[in-house]
């Protein structure tokens, strides 16, 4: 392998791209300010795709270590999770950017370790599923079929996304537990989207295409976008419409995609329910309010369609509310 020296014209900076052993790794000790080591499960992760990796893995990023003026010992002052990722691999050599600045204290020293950890602009969820959207088929297949889930500036203007893909996935996957919650701990955005299957998407487009035909993105139906609306109606669409499934003491209805639109287009109609949404979120105090609302609404829009009374369901979260 060749190694390409990359110099900074500046002469107490270098840098290089360099082959690393465990050794030199090791022999790098941790400034005093350095912050303790964590093993999480992103530095498992990556030493597990390090052990794996045909050739030579890559530590990626650059390794930044620094030396005081007249002193010897090298600092290992960013990197170190990523070192911790490698020697855990097992690995014999790696390839790396290392940059090596001099420094005339260990105050500055510090001062350039706050620097490189302090981000110049913090990355949103919706940030990063955007990016993460150009290696995803199922985020690509939902934003080509749903336009107005959006990753920015959300509900800014008439054109405007009217919700984004952080929060359609985290509702859609809050919507799924017998007690709708978005504040469970299955993960961050990027996790969600990574655990989506094809037909996870397919399920969303359908609701989302539903939902949309009902509100659109007028200004006066943004509360029906919201998180407490959106993830109560998406678990009535999984009850009601998705699982057809009424042995036992399953008794209430199955419904047709057409009556569920309906149902929720009847609820943008239903000026009380706008208004009482305002300020409501996926709290328990507000959740059961709101099912309660939804299932007056949904048994008078079915009602008045059909002439018969329709059973919904009573989901114990609602009963003990």
């Amino acid at each position: 392998m060749t190694v390409v020296p990359i110099r900074s014209s500046a002469p107490k900076v270098g840098m290089d791209t360099v082959v690393l052993t465990p050794e030199t790794m090791d022999s790098w000790p941790l400034p005093v300010f350095q912050a303790p080591l964590k093993k999480n499960a992103k530095v498992l992760q990556i030493s597990d795709q390090m052990r794996e990796e045909s050739g030579t893995p890559v530590i990626e990023g650059v390794i930044t270590l620094g030396f005081l003026r007249g002193e010897t010992t090298i600092y290992l002052l960013d990197g170190q999770h990523r070192r911790a990722a490698a020697l855990l691999s097992g690995r014999s050599e790696f390839i790396a950017d290392v940059r090596t600045k001099q420094y005339e204290t260990m105050a500055d020293m510090a001062r350039e370790f706050l620097i490189l950890n302090t981000p110049i602009s913090r990355k949103t969820p919706d940030d990063q599923l955007r990016a993460m959207a150009e290696m995803s088929p199922v985020l690509q297949m939902i934003q080509e079929a749903c336009p107005y889930i959006g990753y920015r500036y959300i509900r800014a203007n008439p054109t405007a996304p009217v919700v984004s893909m952080s929060a359609t996935l985290r509702r859609w996957r809050g919507s799924g537990y017998e007690t709708p919650s978005v504040t469970g701990s299955y993960g961050g955005a990027v996790a969600l989207a990574t655990g989506l299957t094809e037909d996870d998407a397919k399920k969303i487009i359908v609701f989302m295409q539903t939902a949309y035909s009902a509100w659109g993105s007028d200004a006066e139906n943004a509360r029906l976008w919201a998180s407490l609306n959106t993830t109560v109606t998406m678990w009535l669409w999984r009850v009601l419409v998705l699982d057809k499934d009424r042995s036992g003491a399953r008794r209430y209805a199955v419904l047709t995609p057409e009556q569920f639109r309906l149902c929720i287009l009847a609820a943008s109609a239903d000026s009380g329910y706008v208004e009482w949404l305002g300020g409501r979120n996926m709290s328990e105090r507000d959740r059961a309010p709101c099912y309660s609302r939804l299932r007056s609404i949904f048994t008078s829009r079915i009602q008045s369609e059909t002439g018969e009374k329709i059973r919904m369901p009573q989901p114990s979260w609602f009963t003990k509310a």
